[in-house]
């Protein structure tokens, strides 16, 4: 995956279970749970910062149409 870039958010069966595997892991086993687990915390917040941009967006687009309804 290029840099900067985050997968697809994954089920939240699935982070479950890798939060359980980080519990359960040491040494190089819990590195690699602990990398998992961040990954998909991060891609998850991306995937909730994008939606509500979108959807702020759209309240603006939706204010602006009426701005002109409000004169008087």
């Amino acid at each position: 995956m290029p840099h900067g870039q985050v997968p697809a958010a994954k089920p939240a069966r699935h982070r479950a279970s890798a939060a359980t595997g980080l519990t359960r892991a040491s040494g190089a086993e819990k590195t690699t749970a602990t990398a998992v687990v961040v990954t998909e915390l991060v891609a998850q917040r991306v995937t909730m910062r994008d939606g509500m941009m979108k959807m702020q967006e759209g309240m603006m687009t939706h204010m602006m149409e009426h701005k002109g309804d409000m004169k008087h």
